[in-house]
């Protein structure tokens, strides 16, 4: 894993995954599926296909609390619609990371440039003013 330059002083600090073997440790730690669409996306790299960014936070100990898939493209990403090919941050065993690590996702999202918070926790049950419900509104 590639250490980001963002700190936080509270131990915890974001990684890129870059190998197969990165993957499966976030998904082990992380209690995730993570590093099964990692491969995938790895995979889509080799090919020449446009693919995701993968982060991961790690703290001190070793533990990874939340982890992060970046979609390759960033206005689809946002898209109410779009359950699937989307940004995507989860936290311990698909848990929801806000608002405990809300100033971390936010930091990582400044530093990368993309626009990353609680609508892109998928497993929230939201409703919205314009799907019917159910669904997160950006």
């Amino acid at each position: 894993m590639q250490a980001l330059d963002i700190q936080f002083g509270n131990g915890l600090r974001w990684h890129r995954l870059e190998t197969v073997e990165d993957g499966m440790l976030a998904q082990k730690l992380n209690g995730t599926a993570v590093g099964h669409y990692f491969e995938r996306e790895l995979e889509q790299r080799k090919a020449g296909q446009p693919a995701n960014e993968y982060y991961a936070l790690v703290g001190e100990d070793g533990s990874i609390p939340v982890t992060m898939q970046v979609w390759h493209d960033p206005e689809q990403a946002r898209s109410p619609e779009n359950m699937v090919e989307r940004n995507i941050v989860v936290g311990m065993q698909n848990r929801d990371p806000f608002p405990e690590f809300g100033a971390e996702i936010r930091a990582l999202a400044e530093h990368i440039g993309r626009e990353l918070d609680e609508y892109d926790y998928p497993y929230a049950r939201r409703t919205s003013d314009n799907d019917g419900g159910g669904h997160p509104s950006p």
